[in-house]
């Protein structure tokens, strides 16, 4: 069945199929031959975001205990992040650090770890991390974006406007939340706006391409990106792309482990990353990253151990 026009590319090339999903109920799955994006639309009831981030807590309870298995997965991917953020953008003292979505601790305990006095906001939907990441030295300013009055104070949390922050963050954290959005491209626009000249938002979603037909079962994203519609979508949202590709590491554990081998013994890692903060730079992403990623780039898109699409982007000038 073909159906009028993707919400990325704006294509008509685009063939739609009925299929249940988890949050949204029947959906009509429009699959664009030109990008590659995959839309949900609801078919019997309408979600706006900051009802669809609620219902999306609720479902999400059941994977809590399933995630503390990954720990250490966790962990190497969020220090991954924080490599690639620091090899196209200096963190420095007093900046401010919005991350959507961090459940907890999110991406804040590896910003800890720079030794940088940073400012932490987060736009969180679980209570529970809203309380355990405030704790943690993050100021809560939302449950859903983009922020609005309508917030709910359950938690005594103040309501802000996304006025309130015009240019303001120097890093804005994106990861697994833009695919949750409705209108993907006006979620970004409003992310930009939110920047000082010169932030950037780091993205990270998961790669259509390990998607299985048996993943759309337990599906709760709206949106499914393409690298291609990713790129489309940054850029009618008015950003450039200072890096974009897809994450290809099959044992990531592993992959730590031998990542501080290569520059010693936990002892000596530790060390010359409080002396190379201390100096402003980081060692590891020039010594590790540069590697890691350079590997990464060199794969075609489509590669099948592929987990993410990673994007580094920026305002356009």
């Amino acid at each position: 069945m073909k159906v009028s026009q993707c919400v990325i590319c704006e294509g008509d090339k685009v063939n739609s199929r009925e299929i249940p999903h988890k949050i949204l109920g029947l959906c009509q799955l429009n699959v664009c031959e030109d990008c590659g994006h995959q839309s949900f639309v609801p078919k019997f009831k309408k979600m706006k975001d900051n009802q669809f981030s609620s219902e999306y807590v609720i479902v999400n309870q059941h994977n809590e205990d399933l995630q503390k298995q990954f720990i250490n997965r966790k962990y190497f991917i969020d220090y991954s992040r924080l490599m690639l953020l620091q090899h196209f953008f200096f963190i420095d003292d007093g900046m401010n650090v919005l991350e959507l979505g961090p459940d907890y601790p999110g991406l804040f305990q590896q910003f800890k770890m720079t030794g940088k006095k940073l400012n932490f906001y987060s736009i969180e939907s679980n209570h529970e991390s809203r309380r355990l990441l405030q704790e943690y030295g993050v100021n809560s300013i939302g449950s859903s974006f983009q922020l609005s009055e309508t917030i709910e104070n359950s938690d005594n949390l103040k309501s802000y406007k996304t006025n309130d922050y015009q240019k303001y963050f120097d890093i804005i954290i994106c990861c697994n939340t833009l695919y949750y959005f409705e209108t993907p491209i006006n979620s970004l626009e409003h992310m930009l706006s939110m920047l000082v000249e010169g932030g950037v938002i780091l993205i990270d979603i998961l790669n259509d391409k390990i998607i299985s037909e048996s993943y759309y079962e337990d599906n709760t994203m709206r949106e499914i990106f393409t690298k291609k519609s990713l790129e489309i979508a940054v850029k009618k949202s008015g950003g450039d792309l200072l890096f974009i590709n897809t994450n290809c590491v099959e044992n990531p554990g592993q992959e730590f482990e031998n990542m501080k081998k290569n520059i010693g013994s936990k002892i000596v890692f530790e060390l010359i990353r409080k002396i190379t903060n201390r100096l402003g730079f980081s060692l590891v992403p020039q010594m590790d990253v540069i590697k890691y990623f350079s590997q990464v780039s060199q794969l075609k898109y489509g590669h099948p151990l592929g987990q993410y699409i990673r994007a580094v982007v920026t305002k356009s000038h």
